[in-house]
């Protein structure tokens, strides 16, 4: 495929694509020029919508459930014969609340969107980028929650702290296979959506955002922005982020669980 082709013909791939983040990162990506697929459980309404925004470039919506992976080869089969240029997976759910409370399915349902699916795009667009010719990035979204264990969110954050690990590894991979495709890993922190609300099982809880919380689509905007040019390979953004990671590295992990225990208490009111 070539590579000299206008960006109307060429693809972002956006997971988790109907709201929040990754309906914004569809909207900068048509800013940019380019085309979207965006994939979640429910998307059909992404395309009316965006389409009052960027009528020129093309946008397909696919519903597929991203945490049953019996869905995953059934998007594959979709998605061929489109020249997809970038992977944003997005696409993932948190769980509010103690291990010893939760529903153990939800949780399993949570590891099979937050990871299952992530590596399986990821291995997926890594062999298709280098077979195509395609100096493609897969640009995964990771969490601030990822560098410390994270009491009353424990899977959540393990989860991300996965997502880290592992495309960082995967991208050190293709550093010394000389390959010039790139996994980035956007370390997100608290932003302005309902991801808490569905985090805390639908309860109509009182979600106390930070002032640090950040505007989804400035966030998309710059985060995109630089991902696409990035040689790091991790983004974190935010003043209160990066003073987080800073102590992350100087406490021991016993006060970080202390902190995020007590944080999490003091955002989802009516927990326990």
């Amino acid at each position: 495929m070539s590579d000299n082709l206008p960006n109307a013909q060429k693809y972002f791939l956006i997971t988790g694509a109907s709201s929040g983040l990754g309906y914004a990162y569809c909207q900068v990506a048509l800013d940019l020029g380019y085309s979207v697929i965006g994939v979640s459980r429910h998307c059909q309404s992404i395309t009316q919508t965006l389409k009052k925004r960027d009528a020129a470039q093309t946008i397909i919506a696919l519903d597929h459930d991203l945490s049953n992976q019996q869905q995953f080869d059934a998007l594959i089969a979709q998605i061929k014969g489109y020249h997809i240029i970038n992977l944003i997976n997005n696409a993932g759910i948190g769980y509010v609340g103690s291990l010893a409370t939760s529903d153990v399915n939800e949780q399993l349902n949570m590891l099979n969107l937050n990871i299952n699916a992530l590596v399986f795009l990821t291995h997926y667009f890594v062999q298709y980028f280098q077979t195509q010719g395609i100096n493609g990035r897969i640009i995964n979204i990771g969490s601030i929650g990822s560098f410390a264990p994270g009491p009353l969110y424990a899977t959540y954050y393990a989860s991300k702290a996965f997502v880290r690990d592992f495309s960082n590894a995967v991208n050190y991979e293709l550093h010394k296979a000389k390959s010039a495709v790139r996994v980035v890993c956007i370390i997100a922190g608290q932003l302005k959506t309902n991801f808490l609300i569905k985090a805390n099982h639908q309860q109509q809880t009182v979600v106390k955002f930070n002032a640090s919380a950040m505007n989804v689509e400035q966030f998309a905007k710059c985060s995109l922005s630089k991902a696409l040019k990035t040689k790091k390979a991790n983004l974190v953004f935010g003043w209160m982020n990066k003073i987080w990671l800073f102590y992350a590295k100087i406490v021991s992990r016993k006060r970080m669980m202390h902190h995020c225990y007590s944080y999490q208490k003091q955002r989802f009111k009516a927990i326990e």
